[in-house]
């Protein structure tokens, strides 16, 4: 967590050939340069192996925060900047869908988008994705101290949950400018739902609605985590090699903050459940996002009831904690029988974890569905021996709690709109002077799409299946 985001990549356009402006001559020569620059960065970026991304994402991040402000300059200029398309030669511009489902070991779709809307929503939605992966990259440390079952720094952790939290709050409210920016293929197709489904998933405005959520999500979900060492205990108690878990307990949350607790994961899974049927009327799930937004929502709720378990213990009522944990696995899709192993819950033990993260991208992709079952099964064996040996009360049955005794959930963030702005008065005047007689404006450091069909179909680069060198964009 969170979502492992694949970044879309773009073919060249030289704005140049389908701009033109009287007022400010060099603005569609210096919007070319910069797209180029984005161009660029967003092939590097997928050509690096998946361990060497995260340390790109600044890059990309610079570059598409340089570019947006002369495409929404020449989406919407200001009243004063006249900018006339040539008739000649509409806009058009080709984008890899990384939402749009495919076919196995084939490349995704690469549709060819008429009009600067079309390029303006790809943009701003790969900034969303960026401001996503920056907020992994953030928590990958948490991660790796929690498979080492070593122990961050209090302000360590609080400083990085915190920034990822504040990523994921920009990630939703660009996806919620993009889910209310006017739909790019309306006025081409009167009929709507003919629009929709004639135009790629990516730029829906349900898409985005659905990502927003997502987001809202997985912002909402990390609050908890700043005060739960549980994580970090069941990777301990799954260690061969740790032993600390036998005699150091984590120290337990205050009485009120458990419960706050369970009702911020609460809200999480309505969100993550709102992001999922979203994603499933649109037909998205390339990347396998649907699935991971049905993960988010039965993490969240084994998560709350966790919390709701933790708040009964510390009541004394252990009996309804050991129901609460049983609740909590079934949430989270994993088995309660008691042949599960006791210090995995039935799940995998966490060195596929610690692979996953070399990856640099499969961390993560069943929105910690298998790091709850692992908490809650430590908890429910703990909570068992103790039951057995000193309490002694019956365990009533989780079905009624999961269905009658859980809270609302309540919110904590406040939603703050997403204002891209074109660009500033002081560059616009150094674009009243003419282009020059430089050329048409510059492509980029990277192979055009033609050059690299080319490649490709002269056998150089096989091997793969259109993601690496020889790739199209």
């Amino acid at each position: 967590m969170p979502f492992p985001f694949t970044l879309p990549t773009t073919s060249s356009v030289l704005l140049t050939d389908h701009f033109s402006s009287p007022t400010h001559p060099a603005l569609p020569l210096a919007a070319s340069t910069h797209r180029s620059l984005v161009k660029d960065a967003l092939k590097k970026h997928k050509r690096l192996p998946p361990a060497d991304r995260p340390a790109h994402l600044p890059i990309v991040y610079d570059a598409l925060s340089s570019y947006l402000p002369y495409l929404l300059t020449l989406h919407t200029p200001p009243p004063h900047v006249s900018i006339q398309h040539n008739p000649q030669r509409p806009f058009e511009v080709e984008w890899r869908c990384t939402l749009t489902p495919h076919p196995p070991l084939r490349e995704p779709p690469r549709p060819r988008l008429r009009g600067l809307t079309a390029d303006l929503i790809f943009i701003s939605a790969t900034l969303a994705y960026t401001h996503t992966l920056l907020a992994r990259t953030q928590l990958q440390p948490l991660h790796e101290s929690t498979l080492a079952s070593a122990s961050l720094a209090p302000e360590q952790r609080s400083a990085a949950i915190s920034n990822a939290v504040k990523h994921l709050l920009l990630a939703h409210a660009i996806h919620t400018y993009l889910a209310h920016l006017p739909f790019p293929y309306q006025q081409s197709l009167p009929d709507l739902k003919q629009a929709h489904q004639t135009s790629p998933i990516d730029i829906h405005p349900q898409t985005h609605a659905s990502l927003a959520s997502l987001s809202w999500s997985e912002a909402t979900l990390l609050i908890p985590s700043t005060d739960d060492p549980y994580a970090a205990a069941a990777a301990a108690a799954a260690n061969a090699h740790d032993t600390d878990w036998m005699f150091r307990s984590p120290p337990p949350p205050k009485k009120v903050r458990a419960h706050l607790f369970a009702r911020l994961c609460l809200a999480a899974a309505e969100h993550a459940g709102r992001a999922e049927a979203g994603l499933k009327d649109t037909g998205g799930g390339g990347g396998g996002i649907r699935r991971y937004a049905g993960d988010l929502r039965r993490t969240a709720r084994g998560r709350a009831a966790r919390w709701l378990g933790l708040d009964a213990e510390g009541a004394g009522r252990t009996g309804e904690a050991i129901a609460w944990c049983r609740g909590g696995r079934w949430e989270v899709g994993y088995s309660n029988s008691a042949s599960s192993s006791s210090k995995t819950g039935g799940v995998a033990s966490s060195k596929p974890s610690a692979a996953a993260l070399k990856s640099g991208m499969l961390w993560g992709l069943d929105a910690g569905r298998g790091d709850e079952a692992r908490v809650l099964k430590m908890l429910e064996t703990k909570w068992e021996r103790e039951n057995a040996a000193v309490n002694v009360q019956a365990i009533p049955a989780y079905e009624p709690l999961m269905a009658g005794r859980m809270p609302s959930g309540r919110e904590y963030h406040t939603a703050m709109p997403w204002e891209p702005r074109g660009l500033e008065e002081e560059i616009l005047e150094g674009l009243r002077s003419p282009a020059g007689s430089g050329g048409a404006g510059w492509r980029g450091e990277e192979e055009d799409s033609g050059g690299e069909e080319g490649i490709r179909g002269s056998g150089v680069g096989m091997g793969f299946s259109g993601g690496g060198v020889g790739g199209y964009y």
